[in-house]
């Protein structure tokens, strides 16, 4: 069946056959907070510009990223401070640069009541950590001449 007619129980099959083949499956949170990033172009200078833009509206606690099984292909998971429902978690999503179409399918299962409405499906592995906020600049200790006495 082509996926522009995926029902709930594909899905749960899709998912099935994933860990079967050795694969990791993240879902959202519970609470709400946690958005699942796939980057198709893997361009993370843009994605941490987006980032920094998304934290000054909906502050942001965390993000980690690994590389998809498709070469060049990057996934994140950004945990954010407040809680979104699905529909704000989608537009979020989006907004920094999420696959469309994985989008369109989220939405997609969401409405056909599936177990699984958003997945990532990524290679085993750890997770690294991606730094996008700038690090406070630190003034230099006096060294005594720089007062005016």
């Amino acid at each position: 069946m082509s996926e522009a007619g995926a029902t709930p129980k594909d899905q749960e099959e899709f998912v099935k056959q994933a860990q079967a083949s050795g694969m990791e499956i993240t879902e959202p949170d519970k609470a709400g907070h946690l958005l699942l990033i796939d980057l198709d172009d893997g361009n993370m200078a843009t994605f941490s510009k987006r980032l920094k833009m998304l934290d000054e509206l909906e502050p942001i606690l965390s993000v980690v990223y690994k590389s998809s099984k498709t070469k060049g292909h990057k996934h994140a998971l950004v945990t954010m401070k407040s809680r979104h429902d699905f529909e704000k978690r989608q537009m979020l999503e989006l907004m920094l640069g999420s696959d469309p179409c994985r989008a369109i399918h989220n939405l997609r299962h969401h409405r056909n009541g599936s177990k699984y409405e958003e997945i990532l499906s990524s290679p085993k592995g750890q997770w690294a950590d991606f730094a996008f906020k700038d690090e406070p600049k630190q003034k230099p200790k006096p060294r005594g001449d720089e007062y005016d006495f």
